[in-house]
């Protein structure tokens, strides 16, 4: 698992493809084995995967970035704003 940036129209099919080879090499160099011929099978999700699975916004899973003095006024509610009752 890789961390990547939220979606914001990344050519995410080309950073895919980037960092699966980048990966294998790192991988097979340490194992001192090509483990690309040895894979069999594979899933992977980009942002636009869990965004559509999840509804997360733009397929964060960390949630929104907070780097501006007003984030933590405009954050989201860490709880849903419906209340329950216990009879």
């Amino acid at each position: 698992m890789i961390n990547v940036p939220a979606n914001t129209g990344q050519d995410w099919d080309a950073l895919i493809t980037e960092a699966r080879k980048n990966i294998l090499i790192k991988l097979s160099g340490l194992l001192n084995e090509n483990i690309g011929k040895l894979i069999i099978s594979e899933t992977i999700m980009d942002p636009r995967d869990i965004e559509s699975k999840t509804s997360s916004y733009r397929g964060s899973i960390y949630g929104t970035s907070s780097n501006n003095k007003y984030a933590a006024f405009n954050r989201h509610a860490n709880q849903s704003a419906i209340k329950t009752c216990i009879l």
